[in-house]
């Protein structure tokens, strides 16, 4: 477990990233009353906006997997929550999120305001902190390579 905590993230700054990072147009009451539909969706559109879950994906029984059922079309609304639920549990891990909660299938069926809010904060703090990195990085291989150029033209 990592002793670094990243800043939690207050419902206004979350409806506020998600908004600047165009992921979703979100209304505080959707985070704080919030329904499973929606925070399926909302955590769909975040993953895909960090490029880890494939929409493609999403929705398909894996044919292998459908050998094994009896009756494989009972289980086609549950492979998606189970698939994002794998991906953000993934993430989750990967982020190394302080064990302060620990993700569980019950926050995407019967998403808890406070727990919603944590989780969407620490996802969202990795797309800031992504963010800030890549403009870091564009920016010192723009001055290498005008460096280079100068040194050239010199």
């Amino acid at each position: 477990m990592s002793n670094y905590e990243y800043p939690r993230l207050g419902r206004s700054e979350i409806i506020l990233t998600l908004s600047q990072f165009e992921i979703e147009t979100v209304a505080d009451h959707q985070i704080s009353n919030p329904r499973p539909n929606f925070i399926l969706h909302l955590y769909n559109r975040i993953l895909n906006h960090l490029d880890f879950l494939l929409d493609e994906d999403n929705h398909q029984l894996d044919f292998n997997a459908v050998e094994h059922l009896e009756n494989p079309d009972l289980h086609v609304g549950s492979v998606p929550v189970i698939k994002v639920y794998n991906k953000i549990k993934e993430m989750l891990n990967t982020l190394e999120c302080p064990k302060k909660y620990t993700f569980n299938l019950a926050d995407l069926v019967k998403p808890d305001p406070h727990r919603t809010e944590f989780f969407l904060g620490a996802l969202l703090n990795f797309c800031l902190d992504r963010f800030v990195i890549m403009n870091v990085s564009q920016r010192s291989m723009k001055l290498s390579n005008f460096t280079r150029i100068s040194t050239r033209i010199c």
